[in-house]
């Protein structure tokens, strides 16, 4: 589980390969999206766009996508960790994604240009109604 920046969000993923994404202040549900590769072990968001998400799981891999693309299957992935991936962060200025396994590996990641990510946070009623 992680809040994105301003507590206003919190991403939940689990074994079943769903991300839920929840208004922390009405615990009403966003949005769900799927990952039917993997049961997520750790969700982390973009520091600076609440509407990117990254995830690491179940099939070694990490993630990250726009929860627009997501939806749209658009997701970039990263290979190169051996096992399951336990925990994913985003750096301070969003550029990198750090990750661990169970491999017993940490590895860093640059992330790919999302368009979405260079604007502004999105505020509650974008992330509601994208």
């Amino acid at each position: 589980m992680a809040f994105n920046q301003d507590g206003r969000f919190l991403a939940s993923g689990g074994h079943d390969g769903v991300i839920k994404v929840w208004d922390a202040r009405t615990w009403k549900l966003l949005h769900e999206l799927a990952d039917p590769t993997c049961g997520m072990e750790s969700v982390a968001f973009h520091p600076k766009d609440s509407r990117v998400l990254a995830w690491g799981g179940t099939d070694s891999t990490v993630k990250v996508a726009t929860i627009r693309d997501a939806a749209t299957k658009d997701v970039r992935t990263f290979h190169g960790h051996m096992s399951l991936v336990w925990s994913v962060a985003f750096s301070p200025d969003g550029e990198w994604i750090a990750s661990g396994s169970s491999d017993g590996t940490g590895k860093l990641w640059q992330v790919p240009f999302v368009p979405e990510a260079r604007a502004p946070a999105a505020s509650a009623a974008s992330l509601a109604h994208d």
